[in-house]
């Protein structure tokens, strides 16, 4: 099939990630000794290993590392797939998928209860053995613990290694905070920063979003970003 088939569901997608700071694997903020980078970059180097899977709960960086390693993949080599988007869509959107290098899946539970995607996406799992290309998966449980309707693909996604990843500690949070807060160029006191953590939600997209309104704000009013402006932009 033609490697140059992109349904536009693709394209929708990454215009509405283009305005978050880039996802690199370099920029990730991990746990002390959790070594997740480094075991994603020796699944990406070995031609051999097909397959790795991370589970772990909402907001632990698992996007940010997809998104990473997709990017990292190079240009027309990796594609990120978040099910969320893609079960809106009939599955023949997989077709051709098997013939990029790296194909980083989010949310893959998702599909429980639509098994026309569990068939195609077993079947594409196939194709991609036989063409060596991989699978990056992030889910929030471990693939034993969720309850696909098709127990073939629920065994086939137990066949690479899994990682797990903790919950973000509040000084981790805190460091992708400031993090984030460069990129917009915004300069935070630690004590707005503090703040900021305690009350925002714990996704870290969701964070990302409220220092996008904190800049665009800032900017039109001319006014430094304290805990007051925070209060009166959020009604905190």
């Amino acid at each position: 099939m033609s490697t140059e088939f992109n349904p536009p569901v693709f394209s929708q997608l990454a215009l509405r990630l283009t305005g978050q700071p880039e996802k690199s694997l370099e920029n990730f903020v991990e746990p002390g000794n959790s070594h997740l980078v480094l075991a994603i970059r020796k699944f990406l180097d070995h031609a051999n290993e097909l397959l790795l899977y991370l589970a772990g709960p909402k907001a632990t960086g698992k996007t940010h590392l997809l998104l990473a390693a997709a990017q990292n993949a190079g240009d027309g080599h990796g594609q990120y797939l978040t099910m969320d988007e893609l079960v809106q869509h009939p599955p023949e959107v997989l077709d051709g998928m098997e013939n990029h290098q790296l194909l980083c899946i989010d949310n893959i539970e998702l599909v429980r209860g639509h098994t026309d995607w569990q068939v195609a996406l077993f079947h594409l799992f196939n194709r991609c053995q036989a063409t060596k290309c991989k699978w990056l998966v992030a889910a929030h449980q471990v693939p034993s613990a969720i309850s696909f309707g098709l127990p073939d693909l629920q065994s086939r996604l137990g066949w690479g290694v899994v990682l797990r990843l903790p919950e973000l500690s509040e000084e981790l949070r805190l460091r992708v905070l400031k993090q984030q807060a460069d990129h917009f160029g915004l300069e935070l006191r630690e004590e707005v920063q503090r703040y900021l953590i305690k009350r925002s939600p714990r996704d870290l997209s969701s964070l990302t979003e409220l220092l996008y309104q904190l800049e665009r704000r800032s900017l039109a009013e001319k006014r430094g970003i304290t805990i007051p402006f925070i209060k009166a932009c959020f009604g905190w």
